[in-house]
């Protein structure tokens, strides 16, 4: 008996042992927009855990989010010319579409706002509006919050003093700068440069602007600081902190403690196609990276930053803060990925 509570015992350790392995282990979910698959693939194992086919060939999908039920697909088109208006929740294992989630035509991007709501984008103008549409969904009732109806397209949330606000891109020409909207009430902070570009980030409270190549004179390829006050609806200040001279087309991929992770999107120029730079809003330094082909999507968990190759698929992984880097080549497949997010 004595030996039998003894194995029990030890088989319960090395259960215990197992899972806590496998929930300490990192896994990352990986679309592939332009094939229309996602991997859910282990960074310890370094290996593809499962593959899912997320759309029909005639489709797109082109962002995905995990949570507590399953999956949530960001379908553009369900078909030749025919634009989406609905989220797909998949279960687990992707083997079928348990809700359709009712939105605006054309949706696109997810932007999350806490752990289970996020704002979807849509790149369809409602000409009865005047107006582009967004909606808050919230991912633990599979419902839309709200509807909200912005100048532009959202480009992206930022949190300022306590609030998340949309970035507006002003695709029409109508806002003359670029708009923060607070998504509670929808009031507005102004940045009125045309010159700025609606790739803003924000870090440690402040907020960060790139501008790319096709910026004018005094901002191409620019990295800009832009300091808000509570009590203005207009920036306090624009300062120009740093120009880019031997890479080009800068995009701030999103940030990381004092850091901004800044990929290049113009993967055709020389030094531009696996190169990504890290920089420090605190001291002012930056350091670049040979990385993953096309860096354009980021996530980030606990000490490590996860950098997602558009150009082929394959993954570029930052440990900090002695910012030791790793590039993994899951394989030789073109094009690469449009999301990255961690499975927690």
């Amino acid at each position: 008996m004595k030996i039998k509570r003894f194995s029990l015992a030890a088989f319960l350790f090395a259960a215990f042992f197992l899972l806590s392995q496998f929930g300490y282990t990192q896994n990352l979910l990986l679309l592939n927009s332009g094939r229309d698959y996602c991997y859910i693939y282990s960074l310890s194992r370094k290996q593809i855990l499962a593959k899912y086919k997320v759309c029909p060939k005639n489709a797109s999908v082109t962002d995905i989010l995990n949570f507590q039920k399953g999956y949530c697909a960001v379908p553009h088109r369900i078909n030749l010319n025919i634009d989406a208006v609905n989220l797909w929740i998949f279960n687990k294992n992707f083997s079928k579409i348990v809700k359709k989630i009712p939105v605006a035509q054309s949706p696109y991007k997810a932007f999350c706002l806490d752990k289970n709501r996020v704002l979807v984008n849509h790149t369809f103008f409602s000409f009865e509006k005047r107006k582009f549409v967004g909606e808050i969904v919230n991912l633990s009732t599979l419902k839309v919050e709200k509807t909200l109806f912005f100048d532009g397209i959202p480009a992206g949330v930022v949190n300022v003093f306590g609030k998340d606000y949309a970035i507006i891109e002003d695709v029409r020409g109508v806002i003359k700068g670029v708009r923060l909207v607070d998504l509670k009430d929808g009031t507005g902070i102004l940045i009125d440069d045309p010159n700025l570009s609606s790739n803003i980030v924000e870090c440690n409270g402040e907020l960060y602007c790139a501008v790319n190549g096709y910026g004018v004179d005094g901002y191409a390829n620019s990295l800009f600081k832009i300091t808000l006050s509570p009590l203005m609806d207009k920036p306090v200040s624009i300062k120009r902190l740093l120009t880019f001279k031997a890479h080009s087309y800068p995009f701030i991929l999103g940030s990381y403690k004092t850091y901004l992770i800044i990929g290049f999107t113009n993967h055709s120029v020389k030094k531009n196609f696996n190169s990504l730079c890290v920089y420090n809003t605190k001291t002012g330094k930056k350091r670049f990276f040979k990385v993953c082909f096309g860096p354009e999507s980021f996530a980030c968990y606990k000490n490590k930053v996860f950098v997602a190759g558009l150009s082929q698929e394959c993954l570029t992984v930052i440990t900090f803060p002695d910012m030791k880097m790793q590039n993994i080549k899951i394989s030789d497949t073109v094009p690469g990925f449009s999301s990255i997010r961690v499975i927690d």
